[in-house]
């Protein structure tokens, strides 16, 4: 699991610092400035600090609302009352959030102030989210939406559907979620709005899994992750894990299961949220309870229900109290496991949420059946069948297979069948489509027959016409036995188009799903690679000699070279094609910063034909490019006071494409005898080069040029 904390670290650091500097240049202009222009820069600052230090963005939030009661300005003063707002609601002091939102909302309303107006409707409903009150939640959201449309601002609602989708699982509406994390998701990638956009593909994939759609689902949080990953967003990446984990367990695969959330847990240390962490250490009881490994299960759950309990996270509680009620009853101790099931029924009947509460009567029910009191568990089973027919969620299956085991112990087969065949009807549709092949070739067989017979009928009343009205039996003959093979060919050819079809279907499938795999492996040997990269590096750090130091750090960057490449191909759609382009920029400031240089000394040209290259090409080319790179930082810039470096990827005819390297160093003296062309670096180039049957070269033209010629691809 420690390839993907180096993995986020790496990332994190680069994505910050930029960040970094952008924050200082905000930190020495709030020295000097004054009146509205310090507001005005207090509020920025405070959108910078808010995510790490709410206390300090408080702070700031606090004087540049004083600041604009006493310039007049009214407008500025909402704005910071409902930055004000945020703060109250994520320290948890929701009564001054609502507060001060309603009052934004009076103001912003009776001065037409349009963003104040929305952004007041939206803090409102995420505090009556927070409240369980969620069709009132979805008022202010719409609200919202109506309002930023009506400024103009289009490109700032797609959160807000966001939020509206989440109130309607909250509800259990599922089929109106998914409406809106869709609505919401053509919004943010219009708008380019990629951590919205990660957000909601993260709350569809829950959407798709609460319903049984589970390879919808784990497409949606791949997709969710993949941008987390770029942005270094570890909140949300701990969550996509946790999610990800969650699907996996409910497909009863707890080792991919708790592989996802071993990966979450590396990141709880960076984390302020104990929620995240109790969902880790409840969802690692759960796969551990799988495994049967009930020692390890119920110290996760006990962990969890601790933290929940420390957060008074009732909904949380909840949920720890069924996990453990579960573990005692599959270990047979049945009492112990009913007593934390009336733990969980008792605060979920306090909450909103259909689903939960018919998730636990189904467990109490089946508990009753155990215990030998049927009625009872008649009672409560029933309770819960009628919950999830009216949200539709997928675990009626179960409740439906365990009200068939009662009625079969209580003697009631007729019931018995009827809930068995309607939990087979939901368990396989597999099942359904044979079920309806079968109808279809009987009711066709039933056509022939019954033709046959008709014709058989047609004949018999033919021998007893007259002979007069033979010419006519033989002209109806011939015209039956056409509409007979006309039907026989008819119905041959809808069969076999049918076949035809659902055979795409099932291959579009499983193309979608290797493709999927693929991505996870290019994913998991870049992974791999990153970690040998960051070992190489720690061992270089513990090298005293500067010889093993340098190779060890050559080594490092050549496996750096290779990574790059597996990244290109787990982020990009084409899983075959590499971009050099993009390939080369991100190799060239890696390496440039590894040997101290700026990137923008590196000159290059990637020609469009041979911009596209396979994967079987893109790594020795790679490689090449970043041994030559190497031995310009190393020997040619050494007495150089301008460094400039040219690398240039053409297609130089329709069967040829020529890679030249040039820098402007003093060249190479004695290119026969050089130390340079027995290096190692040089022999790997060699190699790489009779590889790609290729041909190298090394001149001296105001500088070293290297040239390597190679076939292109067909």
């Amino acid at each position: 699991m420690k390839k993907a904390c180096l993995q986020l670290v790496l990332m994190l650091f680069l994505c910050s610092f930029s960040k970094a500097q952008n924050t200082d240049s905000l930190y020495r202009a709030l020295e000097d400035a004054k009146d509205l222009q310090r507001a005005t820069l207090l509020m920025k600052v405070g959108d910078v600090e808010i995510g790490k230090d709410p206390s300090a963005a408080f702070g700031r939030f606090q004087e540049a609302l004083n600041i604009f009661k006493e310039e007049g300005d009214t407008l500025k003063e909402i704005d910071a009352m409902l930055r004000l707002s945020t703060v109250y609601l994520r320290q948890g002091k929701n009564d001054l959030a609502i507060r001060l939102d309603s009052l934004s909302l009076s103001m912003a309303k009776s001065r037409q102030y349009l963003p104040g107006w929305a952004t007041a409707h939206f803090n409102i409903g995420r505090y009556l989210n927070a409240k369980g009150m969620f069709r009132e939640a979805i008022t202010h959201y719409q609200q919202c939406i109506e309002l930023r449309i009506k400024d103009g601002k289009e490109n700032q609602v797609a959160n807000a559907y966001n939020q509206i989708g989440v109130a309607y699982k909250n509800l259990s509406q599922y089929d109106e979620a998914k409406k809106y994390y869709t609505e919401g998701i053509a919004m943010a990638r219009s708008n380019k709005d990629e951590t919205t956009l990660a957000v909601l593909y993260m709350n569809l994939g829950n959407a798709h899994a609460i319903t049984g759609n589970y390879q919808d689902a784990l497409d949606n949080q791949l997709l969710s992750i993949r941008i987390k990953e770029k942005s270094g967003d570890r909140n949300g990446l701990t969550q996509s894990y946790i999610n990800t984990s969650n699907i996996y367990s409910s497909m009863k695969q707890p080792d991919l299961a708790l592989e996802y959330l071993y990966k979450a847990l590396q990141l709880k240390e960076s984390i302020q949220n104990p929620r995240s962490l109790a969902f880790i250490y409840n969802n690692m009881g759960v796969s551990y309870a799988r495994k049967f490994m009930t020692d390890s299960a119920q110290l996760y759950l006990e962990r969890s229900l601790e933290v929940r309990k420390k957060a008074n996270d009732k909904a949380g509680m909840a949920q720890s109290y069924v996990n453990l009620g579960n573990l005692f009853r599959d270990q047979k101790l049945y009492e112990k496991s009913l007593d934390y099931y009336m733990l969980s029924l008792k605060l979920r009947e306090s909450l909103q949420s259909k689903d939960d509460l018919a998730n636990i009567y189904s467990n109490i029910g089946t508990l009753y059946t155990k215990l030998g009191q049927s009625s009872k568990g008649e009672e409560y089973l029933l309770k819960s069948l009628k919950l999830y027919k009216a949200t539709g969620a997928a675990a009626i299956r179960e409740t439906l297979y365990n009200l068939s085991a009662l009625y079969e112990l209580t003697g009631d087969t007729e019931k018995a069948a009827d809930y068995r065949n309607e939990f087979l009807s939901l368990s396989d549709s597999l099942i359904n489509d044979e079920v309806e092949n079968r109808l279809v070739k009987l009711q066709a067989a039933f056509e022939i027959e019954r033709k046959e017979n008709q014709l058989r009928l047609n004949q018999q009343e033919t021998e007893i016409k007259t002979l007069q009205l033979q010419e006519s039996r033989r002209q109806m003959w011939g015209l039956a036995i056409a509409l007979v093979f006309t039907l026989i060919l008819l119905g041959i050819y809808i069969q076999h188009y049918s076949i035809k079809r659902k055979s795409a279907a099932q291959l579009k499938q499983k193309n979608d799903h290797i493709e999927l795999l693929i991505r996870e492996l290019h994913h998991r040997v870049k992974n791999n690679l990153q970690t040998i990269s960051s070992l190489l590096s720690l061992q270089s750090f513990r090298v005293t000699d500067e010889n093993a130091r340098s190779a060890l750090r050559e080594g490092q960057s050549r496996i750096e070279a290779m990574s790059l490449i597996h990244q290109k191909l787990y982020i990009d759609d084409n899983l075959r094609g590499v971009d050099m382009e993009e390939y080369l920029q991100a190799l060239i400031q890696t390496l440039a910063a590894s040997f101290g240089y700026h990137a923008g000394i590196i000159k290059s040209n990637i020609e469009t034909q041979a911009r596209k290259l396979d994967v079987d090409l893109a790594i020795p080319i790679g490689l090449i490019i970043n041994e030559l790179m190497i031995n310009a930082f190393k020997h040619a810039f050494q007495s150089v006071q301008n460094p400039e470096l040219k690398v240039s990827l053409k297609k130089i005819s329709d069967s040829k494409i020529e890679l030249l390297v040039r820098d402007n160093g003093p060249g190479i003296q004695d290119l026969a005898a050089s130390d340079q062309r027995k290096s190692f670096g040089m022999k790997l180039i060699q190699t790489l080069t009779r590889q790609l049957n290729g041909s190298f070269s090394v001149s001296n033209a105001e500088g070293a040029v290297f040239q390597l010629t190679f076939d292109a691809p067909l």
